[in-house]
């Protein structure tokens, strides 16, 4: 993930922009926490997250969740 042009992008407008750890419940809240006391500019939470997270042998597989509804 090259997450520092999407900060990059959203920093050229002045906003305030936090790239976090999108499966990291303190680190997201934390982000929600600084996003909400930021008064003077728009804020902007890009979180990395990677799909299929945790499921052995399914990490970053593009059909990850399609499967998952076909067989349920």
């Amino acid at each position: 993930h090259d997450m520092d042009s999407y900060r990059m992008k959203a920093e050229v407008f002045r906003w305030f922009t936090q790239v976090i750890d999108g499966h990291n419940v303190s680190a997201i809240v934390a982000a929600l926490e600084m996003a909400a006391n930021t008064k003077d500019r728009p804020s902007c939470i890009i979180a990395r997250t990677f799909t299929g997270k945790n499921f052995p042998g399914n990490q970053q597989k593009q059909d990850f969740y399609l499967n998952s509804l076909l067989i349920t």
